[in-house]
């Protein structure tokens, strides 16, 4: 009974270190550069890592129509910003 009772505390201790560690406060300097680079004419180049096949594959395949959808709406279709 204690080790499960320990179990739950540790399970519990290390999914609050993950979401604390995910909400850092840190600043986010990719989107200076991105514009940066877009703004010189480079390409931008976006990509997702996804599964398109097996188990998981009709959950990647909805994530790449997503994609392209708020591609094409953020670029009015042209895919150029």
């Amino acid at each position: 009974m204690a080790r499960v009772r320990l179990r739950a505390v540790l399970a519990a201790a290390g999914a609050a270190a993950l979401l604390l560690s995910a909400c850092n406060g840190g600043t986010d300097t990719d989107t200076e550069t991105d514009d940066v680079a877009a703004a010189d004419g480079q390409p931008l180049r976006v990509g997702i890592v996804t599964s398109t096949s097996g188990f998981l594959g009709a959950y990647g395949n909805a994530y790449l129509d997503g994609l392209q959808a708020g591609l094409d709406d953020a670029t009015n279709g042209t895919l150029v910003l």
